[in-house]
């Protein structure tokens, strides 16, 4: 559709840009000025051809008339809205408001010939009635009028399929719900949406409930009728985990949406970092997100076989199986439902989310059956013949269950053995200690009465775990044996008349639905879990669908992870139908290295990898060849630990390398071994690492690899120095360098000096460690020139660098800072930085890094840096007075790159860090850094503990907000500050025994010894 823009110019070249930004949005083509190019005709003559052959007419209007030809009585924008008039076309116009601050030069004034504002209130007053639209502010303000009445237009014009983002106030829904007819009820309900949508100060609202007890019907219906409740508010952003989990895609979608089409996610680096700028969207304006199907996020559901799973998981006893699966979609809950944030939030989930326990800022309401009058008339709307004691008796034995009664309607009405007569419906016993087998004797109902081709076809279509287009089905099940090869599928074969009447019937009973917007069909979870189950020919089945995905081509280029979906699909077919091996050699041709090392996508490749588990990671994938089912093993416990699960990593190690042991391949098993030990040293098992390590070098001894030989002493040198073995760690250390020396290989020196920069932390000495950590980048850079940029190097330099600044003012003091700064003539603005500013460039820069490839293991330790310099310039009184001299890239607004900062947001700051740092390691089981966390909090209250007695205003040493873990109860409740320091330095004192002297982090076990002995002193 042609959509003509007229104004005049040069006053309203912003609005018009935002106007095109709005067209552009919804998939139309602008017309307009900008665009005419050179022409013979003049300026009146081509503008007016242009409204001409457009579909639509805009008219924005200011405070200018517009320019005149001669020989003409009214302006060319005038003339435009005449002829758009005459022609018929539909016209949208928008005023300035009055209350709208306007630069003077872009008023026009009457002289003695013109009176162009006479005749622009002349004409303005003329078309107001009509067709003026309503007034706008802002450009941002007009591009989202401008789009709510385009998009209203094209709906009514039936030209809504590409319409690619709706802008606030439009709502946005993403992927859009089959509302099923005769939606009924639900009164209570609805009210108690709109009470907390309109009145309640919580931000969150759980609806929680089983599977087809309606959740995502009643959200849908409510959602439609927001508007309509009175209630202020700037957008709806509607997202189903049930059609799309790719959350990534979900903060790009929510950000576009939020920020009125103004940002663009794919600009920001990382997903953590889009959390925070969708949040900080969504504190600023009253939307409301719904959430729809947000169990599929959660570890429970959060699989490939997802589609097929019931109501029932395998619980723990930590409650992770209710937790999300990315971190990411916690921290993006948290934020919403701990206050602050105009934005509500509406989730709908089998499950409550475990991110969400004991927050204030939820509201929970666990949805039960219908209402018994609601089901009388629900029943009575479908043709279903009955009294009303009749009907609510036969409701009341199935618990009201809205799927079970639509189940109970469809198989009534559509059966002529029934009559449409409730006294038909099958009888079920009442007792209480039945009610989970009510659904599925509903279900047994519903299935046996249809016909046996319809009951086999129902069953075949859910052994498909997505929505289906018709065209798909047709070609599946009716498009004759040849389009199959020699596999033979009945009863439908070369008959689509019957295969279409059999799809209409299915959809009639509510066993399949349709949905409209999308022109598809699907199952509801429920009843694609009993239908898979009835399936007999599953491997057939599956079969089947094999050969249709492998005739789908896969995009030249993979640059999202939808590209892939038709590869998943097919791989999840190939293991449905028991073709592991198959599926294994698919999985490392077509899709490990994309997900790995392309996309970062370690989730979905566990969710992948773990469909070759069918008899639990606790056994072997179910493959023939041995080195394959180590090799899965392997991909299976590196991505658990890119995640952040290094405890489910380790036990998989194991076994990887319990079969390359077997089968005598010691060059995998040394590697396997100084993996196993990586993921150990994490969790703390420090004895365990150690010994690994050392049987890692004694075998690549044996086997004359010099180069495993060296990562394993330059990992050991690390386990070494979390032991206090200094010395040792040195020379470990050192051999490994020199050994990767030998060899050239730049990129392994520059880990290794990234770990003596560690070593020399860990003893205090920060001047070493800044001169090793600046080695290690140097070495990162020159392995990025002459081979191939390793972002991890980069990281864990910047990391390293910012970490000893931090260290060595904390030590020293700014003033007494040993880098001499450089005179502004010949240095460049890092360099001519305050030693706390230069931290917190590397520091960003490492933050910033790490999030854009996920790179969990390290995230931690940045924050809690960032928390330590925060700390240190909340009670560095010399480098405070220098944090307004420079700016750096990547710092602006920050405390240390603007002006100067209060004392109190300082340390707020340096708690919010070190709570979020604590929370990674925590969800993560991180041992050593929480050891280093819980003695930086400990630390940081007895800060607090002592400025309150220095100060003459306490409050201002004290969190603004409450702290939320067991161990930060918020000071003025039971604790004092000292109470608070004395509980974090017992955690990390614990946290830092690990396996116990001398398997233990002696550093900060020694540390969190001494802050109780001076807690111990404070409090006698």
């Amino acid at each position: 559709m042609k959509i003509f823009v007229s104004s005049t110019y040069v006053d309203l070249i912003e609005y018009r840009r935002a106007a095109e930004r709005a067209i552009n949005l919804l998939d139309q083509q602008f017309k307009g000025m900008e665009y005419f190019g050179a022409r013979p005709e003049e300026p009146k003559a081509a503008c007016l051809k242009e409204v001409e052959q457009a579909d639509v007419f805009v008219g924005i209007y200011a405070h200018r008339y517009g320019f005149v030809p001669d020989g003409d009585t009214a302006s060319i924008t005038e003339q435009e809205f005449e002829h758009a008039k005459k022609l018929g076309r539909p016209i949208f116009c928008y005023r300035v408001s009055p209350k709208q601050p306007w630069l003077l030069e872009f008023v026009e004034k009457d002289t003695d010939k013109h009176k162009p504002t006479e005749k622009l209130a002349a004409f303005l007053k003329r078309i107001e009635k009509d067709f003026v639209r309503s007034k706008f502010t802002t450009p941002d303000d007009l591009l989202a009028k401008i789009s709510a009445d385009l998009s209203r237009h094209l709906v009514e014009r039936g030209r809504v399929a590409r319409i690619t983002h709706p802008l606030p106030p439009v709502p946005y829904f993403v992927h859009t719900y089959p509302l099923q007819a005769h939606f009924t009820g639900r009164v209570i309900e609805r009210a108690e949406l709109a009470d907390w949508m309109g009145r309640d100060a919580r931000a969150a609202f759980v609806l929680e409930a089983i599977g087809g007890m309606g959740k995502t019907a009643l959200a849908w219906v409510w959602t439609q009728e927001i508007f309509s409740l009175n209630i202020p508010i700037a957008g709806v952003f509607w997202w189903s985990f049930y059609a799309e989990r790719d959350f990534s895609r979900f903060l790009d979608k929510a950000i576009a949406y939020a920020s009125g089409g103004t940002m663009d996610a794919q600009q920001i680096s990382s997903d953590r970092d889009r959390v925070d700028a969708l949040a900080n969207l969504l504190r600023q304006s009253r939307f409301l997100s719904v959430l729809d199907g947000f169990e599929r996020v959660l570890r429970a559901y959060a699989r490939m076989d997802a589609a097929y799973r019931g109501d029932a998981v395998d619980a723990d006893a930590r409650n992770d199986y209710r937790a999300c699966a990315d971190p990411n979609i916690g921290i993006f809950l948290r934020c919403l439902a701990s206050g602050g944030t105009l934005t509500k939030l509406l989730i709908t989930s089998r499950l409550f989310p475990r991110e969400l326990d004991d927050l204030a800022g939820v509201r929970l309401m666990p949805l039960t059956g219908m209402n018994p009058d609601d089901a009388v008339e629900f029943f009575h709307k479908q043709g279903i013949n009955g009294t009303h004691t009749e009907i609510e008796t036969a409701g009341a034995a199935y618990g009201f269950h809205p799927l079970t009664l639509r189940l109970l309607a469809g198989a009534l009405k559509q059966d002529p053995r029934y009559h449409a007569d409730i006294r038909n419906a099958p009888s079920v016993e009442m007792r209480e200690a039945d009610r989970d087998k009510r659904m599925q004797r509903m279900l047994e109902f519903a299935y046996d009465s249809l016909p046996p081709q319809e009951r086999k076809l129902l069953s075949q279509l859910s052994a498909f775990r997505s929505p289906m287009k018709y065209e798909t089905i047709r070609d599946i099940f009716a498009g004759g044996r040849g389009s199959r090869g020699a596999i033979e599928l009945r009863p439908y074969d070369d008959n689509e008349d019957e295969l279409a009447h059999a799809i209409s019937n299915l959809s009639e009973r509510g066993l399949y639905m349709r949905d409209a917007a999308t022109d598809t069909f699907d199952l509801h979870p429920v009843i694609r879990r009993y239908c898979y189950d009835m399936l007999a020919d599953k491997p057939q089945t599956h079969a089947i669908f094999i050969v249709y995905f492998q005739k789908i081509e896969p995009p030249q280029k993979i640059q999202t992870l939808a590209d892939l979906q038709p590869t998943i699909e097919l791989y999840h077919h190939t293991v449905r139908a028991g073709r592991y091996d198959e599926a294994a050699q698919l999985f490392n041709s077509r899709i490990w290295r994309t997900l790995y090392y392309q996309l970062g996508a370690y989730q979905t490749q566990i969710e992948i990898l773990r469909a070759l588990f069918p008899d639990g990671e606790d056994n072997l994938p179910r493959l023939k060849d041995v080195s394959i089912q180590a090799k899965e093993l392997a991909e299976l416990a590196s991505a658990y630990s890119l995640v952040g699960q290094p405890r489910r990593a380790v036990p998989l190690t194991l076994r990887h390398n319990d079969l390359r042991e077997k089968a005598g391949d010691k060059k995998n098993l040394a590697i396997g071994l100084g993996n196993v030990a990586i993921q150990q040293l994490g969790i703390g098992e420090l004895k365990a690492a150690e010994q690994n390590l050392r049987r890692r070098i004694e075998i690549c001894r044996e086997i004359k690899d010099e180069f495993n030989e060296a990562i394993g002493h330059q990992e050991l040198g690390r386990v070494l120095a979390y032991r206090g073995e200094f010395a040792e760690a040195e020379r470990e250390l050192d051999a490994a360098f020199e050994m990767f020396g030998k060899q050239n290989a730049v990129q392994s020196q520059s880990v290794v000096s990234a770990y003596r920069a560690l070593r020399a932390l860990l003893m205090g000495n920060a001047s070493a460690a800044l001169a090793s950590a600046r080695k290690a980048r140097e070495f990162a850079e020159e392995d990025a020139r002459t081979d191939a940029p390793t972002e991890r190097d980069f990281i864990r330099a910047e990391w390293m660098i910012g970490t000893a600044l931090v260290a060595e003012v904390s030590s020293v003091g700014a003033k007494h800072f040993s880098t001499p700064l450089r005179s502004a003539q010949d240095a460049s603005p890092l360099q001519r930085a305050s030693p706390l500013q230069q931290a917190e460039h590397h520091l960003a820069e490492a933050l910033s890094r790490d999030r854009a490839i996920g790179m969990v293991d390290i995230e931690a330790a940045i924050l809690l840096e960032f928390a330590k310099l925060r700390l240190v310039q909340g009670t560095t009184a010399d480098d405070r007075r220098q944090t307004a001299a420079v700016t750096l890239s990547g710092v602006e607004g920050s405390a240390v790159g603007g002006q100067q900062s209060a004392v109190a947001p300082l340390m707020q700051e340096s708690l919010t860090f070190a709570r979020e740092a604590l929370e990674i390691a925590e969800r993560c089981e991180y041992r050593l850094d929480q050891a280093e966390i819980h003695n930086f909090l400990a630390e940081w209250w007895m800060t607090t503990a002592d400025n309150r007695r220095q100060t003459a205003d306490p409050s201002t040493w004290l969190p603004s907000t409450p702290l939320r873990s067991a161990q930060d109860v918020a000071v003025g409740g039971q604790s004092s500050a000292v109470a608070q320091a004395r509980e974090h330095a017992e955690r990390a004192k614990e946290r830092a025994w690990c396996d116990g002297p001398p398997y233990h982090y002696k550093v900060a076990y020694e540390r969190a010894e001494s802050l109780l002995k001076e807690i111990d002193r404070v409090t006698r």
